[in-house]
């Protein structure tokens, strides 16, 4: 949903917006999924969004990670966000730890 929950505090979902925030700068880091990479392309950053965008993007972000544990691109997880809406989605861990061997 694009309704954030009224149960996550702003101050959490503004530091999962911010682009330099520990999980992102560990993948920029490390590369993963690419990210260092997506990251220099980008043109629009946490620090150009206002604070409703930031609290969006840290939504979204936060969903995704609790999800799947990696989206294809978490630091602009809009189309992830977008192929995720209104569908309901068993996380792969879950999916491989409880349904495989059922």
């Amino acid at each position: 949903s694009e309704n954030i929950p009224d149960c996550i505090p702003d101050r959490d979902l503004e530091e999962s917006g911010d682009d330099e925030n520990f999980t992102i700068s560990a993948l920029k880091f490390l590369n993963l999924f690419d990210i260092a990479t997506k990251a220099k392309s980008r043109t629009v950053t946490s620090k150009d969004m206002s604070r409703a965008e930031v609290l969006r993007l840290g939504w979204q972000r936060n969903a995704l990670q609790a999800l799947y544990f990696g989206p294809n691109d978490l630091l602009s997880p809009e189309q992830s966000w977008r192929d995720i809406t209104n569908r309901l989605i068993v996380a792969p861990v879950v999916g491989t730890l409880v349904y495989e061997n059922v």
